[in-house]
Formats: C-alpha cells, structure tokens, sequence
C-alpha cells in the first residue's frame, strides 16, 4: 500500500505542471483563469464553443488564443516599452499617409468625405484582439452615422470603411444602419411589439456579438428583411414589368418570370432561413427562430410569394412541438396545490367555450380581437373544405345545420366587440390600432368566403346573395374609412388587400349582372367602386407587391366578364357566319380595355350608342354625366341599402 501511494503522487506530479510567468494566454490572463499553455489551450476552445451557439458564423473561425513572443531562454523577445513605442510608430506613420491622402483629394473632393478604410488583418494590425474596446464603449449613433453616412442602400458589401464592432456578423449591415431598420421595423411591423419585447431586445442587442445573449443572426436577418421594404435608406428594388408575366404561369421558360437582381430585403430573408434551418437542426435558439420564422411569413405574404409562406408557416409549426407550444396547460405539474392568489382571472384557449364570443375586459385588446377573427376565418375555410365530403348528397349546403351554427357564430362575433372597440377607428399611443380595424375587416370577409359559393346572383329572393353583396360593400365602407385617415397604407397586414380583392370580385360579378340589365347608372356607379379598390391597392403596390397582384387580377377579371357581355351582343346581332361558326368580332368602338378608369367609361358610352337593346338612347347624356363627376365620387360610399334584383336599378349617392 505504501508503495501504490508512492507511485500515485509521482504521476500526479508529473501530470501537474505549473507555468512560469507570462506563459498563459492573453485571454486567460485578461479573466483570470487557469490555462494549459496549450495552442490554443482548452479553456479558449471552450469559450469559442459556447460562443458560436448564438452566432454560428463563429464556427469558420477558430478560437481567438494569442501568446507573448518569448526566447528559447523563457524571457520576453522586447520590452514592454519598446513595443509601445513601435505601435506608436505606426499610428504617426499612418496618421501621416492619411493627411498626405487628404490634401491630394482635396481639389476634386466632392460634396461626400471621402471613405478611408483601415486595415485590421495581418502584419499592420494596430491592436491586439484583447485590447478591442468594449461594445458598450462605442459612440453614440449619431456619431457612427457623422464617420461613415449611410447614404447608399446596397447590400453590404465585404470592404466597409466603417469601424464595425469585434465579432459583429459579417452579414448584417453596419450597427448603425441596422439600429435604423430596427427602429424601422418596430413602427411598420404591425405584430412588432407582441413578438419582441423591445427593451428586452434592445438591451440584448447591446452585449458584444459573442455572447450568448446576443440574439440569434436568424431573428436578425428578419429584421432586416421586412425592415427593408419601408427604409428609405434601403433602395427600392426595380418593379417587375407584371404584364411579361403570365397570369397562370406554371410550367415552361416562356412563363415564367423575368429574372432580377435579388433585392436587400430578399437577400436578408434568404439569410435568415438558413441560419434558422442550421440552427434548428443542431437544436439552438429555437424560441428565437420561431419568430424569425414568424416574421418572415409577414414578409413572404407581403411579397406575394405563397410557397415560401407555406415553407416559413410549416417551419414555424414544427418547432413549436419542441418548444411545448402545442401541449394543453395544466396537464403537467408538481404535484402540489397551489394558492388561489396564482391565479389571475380566467384563460382562453382555443378549446374554451365560446372563446370567441366571450371577452375578458382585462385580457382583450385589438390583438385579440384580430387573434379571435383569424381562428374565425380558419373555421370558415375549413368549413368550405370539409363539408363537401362529410356530406356528398345534400344538394344545398345552407340547409345544414353547421351551415347556420357558422352563420351565428360570424353574426354574433360582430355584435361581441366591446362598446370601446365598435368603431373600426381607434387611436392608441403608437397611432391608429390596425387589429381593431382588421377585426372588423375579417369580420365582413368572413361572411363574403361563406355565401360566395351559394348565392345567385340572378334570383331576387337568393338571400346568400344579398348577404354577399352586403359584406362586401361594408367592407368597401372600411376601405373608404381607412383611406379618409392619414394613415400609411402600406403598413397595413396582407388580409387587408385580401379582403378588398375579395370584394372587388363581388362588385364584378354585380357589375356584369347591371351591365346585362341595361342599368347604366348602377353600372358606373358599381365601375366607381372597383376603381376606387384598384386605386387603393395601387398605393399599397408601392411597397407591397401582393397589393398589384390583386389589382392584375382584377384588371383580368374585368376584361373577361365584360369582354364576355360585348362577345355575346355582337353574335346575336350579326348571327352566325356562312362557315357554320359564330361571328365573334365586334364592331370598331365596341371594344374594351379596362386599364384605367376613365377608358373605360368612354369605351362604355361608346357602347351603349351601339348597343341600342340593353342601353336606352334617353339616358346617354346621364351616362355622360356620371364620367365627368366620377373623379369626385372615387372614395364616397356608393353603398345601397341591399340587393334589389327586381327591374329597379341600384340607387346611386350621385
């Protein structure tokens, strides 16, 4: 035994080496901790480890471990102070070729300074990693913005002549325009401030880029995506030229779109799937890729790019499974019996009773609210989905009992609103509150996506069909609501221009139902409505691309029921040809191009002079009438009381 004990602390002793002085790492020496001498030594290697959890660009680099220069003999190569003194040299030397540089310039200098960059890498570097100054320490931003001014929206480019923070992700903007499209993205986001908690995230922001409370690259790329639509910092990409690409395009070269350069904001979105998807395989940051995920379906809706937003909505879905979203509360426990005083008020959840008639004056808000009317619209579509198949036989849908069950419930969630959220308007500290206004919005769209297969337009007694109507000019009253404020339009969510294209396809079918009739003044009258949708969606287009998609679709939609109604006339007039085939050609003046509004009232009164059957001559010269005053009528409120679908036009506000 006490020879074991012997040899035991022999290898101990030969196992425990002692360094000598100035033999750990800087890094080691800087925190105080123990160090193995190792290059690089252990305790760096884990430390960059647990850095590149949230940064996992930091993975490409290895772990930042230097060392004093020492002789053979254990002593350091040069003093302290000569090495000083050499650094010195070089800040005087460049400092020099600096003022040498400016004075060349200075003749052709414009109205820009122009950009120095310093270099960092290699033999010229002036500072030792561990002499990097802290994040915390940096100028304000409005002094970062007075170095370099960020006057060019370009993607970022790899040579900078910014200082930029030690470890900051290469990918990202420079701090300063990236604090600027946070700022940007907390006023135009319209769920900003219920994904993020902007203090929270501002102070994380604020920890140097290798800590692990920094956020994760993925939520930050997302920023920076839909961030980049409404910075006027960011150059607007180039608009696509709608009319070179198809309007059913799927398959083949000759369908499908022109091919761009990718955009800023598509470039970010790009960036954060990527980061999201390595991230979520190795299983880090997952709650922080949630809403990346999250906001990147915004800017994928926005954009109009459905199969990336079904993608981000999956994505999205399938890490909430580990993040314990989709289990039910209360089922796991402790064991033990908690106080009454834990409890405050009652839950909801989306298997409570009545959760979407029953609002908690302590609990609801206008997010709710717009919560409450998505759950409602997703009953709606699955409805429409799934009733077909549950009952193959029944010839009329609207005599089924969930049929009325669903008809209640959209007619008694209008009527539930609390009194302080009945207007559609309603100011909050922040400005006008959007989910207040989309609640009611969805609201409308609800009952449009219920009737819309049912109703018949050409039955007097169809009540699908007078609801349809009606849901659709009250949410045409919405419209002229929203665009009398002055409220941005395009920071309004994508169920906005939904819902007014939803609408627009109703008045079409009204309009060509009036235009068969022979009503010209109903006919206008509907023609001002859709014209006004169509402005409104142009005014979103301009930052939104899902708003002129809408508003393509509708000019689609106008040429082909109304091109119909001419085709058909001109045939029953000149009767069929002498080869056997209906004559489809139509006189010169009768055809109709509906790109803008005031072409197609003329192309109308030109019309109706022709087609003396469904247009009488006696009211041409009120046909007349209504073009010129229709600039004046384009946000009024053309409403009827409801459908009549009698001899008797529609009554006009003219």
């Amino acid at each position: 035994m006490p020879r074991a004990q012997s040899q035991s602390t022999s290898s101990s002793s030969q196992a425990l080496r002692f360094l000598k002085r100035r033999e750990a790492c800087h890094q080691c020496r800087r925190r105080k901790l123990k160090c193995d001498a190792q290059k690089p030594c252990s305790t760096c290697v884990k430390s960059h480890r647990f850095a590149s959890y949230s940064n996992p660009e930091l993975l490409q680099t290895g772990p930042e471990c230097t060392y004093d220069d020492l002789t053979s003999e254990g002593t350091l190569a040069a003093k302290r102070r000569t090495k000083y003194q050499v650094l010195e040299d070089k800040i005087h030397a460049l400092q020099g070729l600096l003022e040498q540089q400016s004075k060349e310039k200075e003749p052709s200098s414009g109205p820009n300074p122009p950009d120095v960059s310093i270099e960092t890498s290699g033999e010229n570097e002036l500072f030792d990693p561990e002499n990097t100054l802290d994040p915390l320490m940096f100028p304000p931003l409005g002094e970062l913005s007075a170095i370099n001014e960020p006057h060019a929206a370009d993607p970022p480019s790899d040579h900078s002549g910014q200082l930029v923070i030690s470890g900051w992700p290469t990918r990202l903007p420079k701090p300063d325009l990236f604090y600027h499209l946070v700022d940007v993205f907390f006023t135009c986001y319209p769920h900003a401030h219920y994904i993020l908690h902007r203090p929270s995230f501002m102070l994380s922001l604020a920890l140097p880029p290798k800590s692990p409370n920094f956020p994760h690259v993925s939520l930050l790329h997302a920023i920076c995506a839909y961030a980049g639509v409404f910075s006027y910092l960011i150059k607007p990409p180039a608009a696509g030229d709608l009319e070179k690409t198809y309007r059913d395009f799927i398959f083949g070269d000759r369908r499908r779109p022109d091919e761009r350069e990718e955009s800023f904001a598509e470039m970010h979105a790009k960036w954060a799937d990527e980061t999201t998807t390595q991230a979520s395989v190795m299983g880090f940051n997952l709650l922080e890729c949630t809403q990346a995920q999250v906001i990147l379906s915004s800017f994928y809706a926005s954009q109009g790019r459905w199969v990336e937003l079904w993608s981000a909505l999956g994505d999205v879905l399938r890490i909430a499974v580990p993040l314990g979203l989709n289990t039910r509360y209360g089922l796991r426990g402790d064991g033990t019996i908690h106080s009454s005083h834990d409890i405050q008020g009652t839950r909801q959840s989306l298997q409570s009773p009545d959760v979407l008639l029953q609002h908690f004056p302590e609990y609801t808000d206008g997010f709710s609210l717009y919560i409450k009317a998505t759950i409602l619209i997703s009953k709606t579509k699955c409805f429409n989905l799934r009733i077909r198949h549950k009952h193959p036989d029944v010839a009329d849908m609207r005599e089924l009992p969930e049929f009325h069950e669903l008809e209640q419930l959209i007619n008694s969630f209008r009527k539930s609103f609390p009194q302080q959220y009945n207007n559609p308007i309603v100011q909050t500290a922040r400005g006008l509150d959007i989910h207040v206004y989309a609640a009611h919005l969805i609201s409308q769209f609800a009952v449009i996506l219920l009737h819309d297969k049912h109703a018949n337009l050409y039955s007097p007694n169809c009540q699908s069909a007078q609801k349809l109507v009606g849901a659709a000019r009250a949410i045409l009253d919405l419209m002229y609501t929203v665009c009398s404020t002055s409220y941005d339009l395009t920071r309004l969510p994508p169920i906005c221009v939904q819902s007014w294209g939803r609408s627009a396809s109703v008045l079409i079918r009204l309009y060509k139902l009036e235009i068969g009739r022979g009503n010209q003044e109903a006919a206008l009258a509907i023609d001002l409505e859709i014209q006004s949708i169509r402005f409104a969606l142009n005014q979103m287009g301009t930052r939104l691309p899902v708003a002129l998609k809408y508003d393509k679709a509708i000019d689609f939609e106008l040429e082909t029921e109304c091109n119909q109604i001419i085709r058909v006339y001109s045939v029953s007039q000149q009767g069929p040809s002498s080869e056997g085939e209906n004559n489809t050609r139509t006189a010169s003046g009768s055809s109709v191009c509906l790109g803008s509004r005031s072409n197609w009232a003329k192309t109308m009164i030109n019309t109706a002079s022709r087609l003396q059957g469904p247009f009488p001559s006696a009211s041409e010269s009120r046909l007349e009438e209504i073009h010129e005053s229709g600039p004046f009528l384009s946000f009024t409120s053309l409403s009827p009381g409801g459908l009549d679908i009698s001899s008797q036009p529609f009554a006009s506000s003219s």
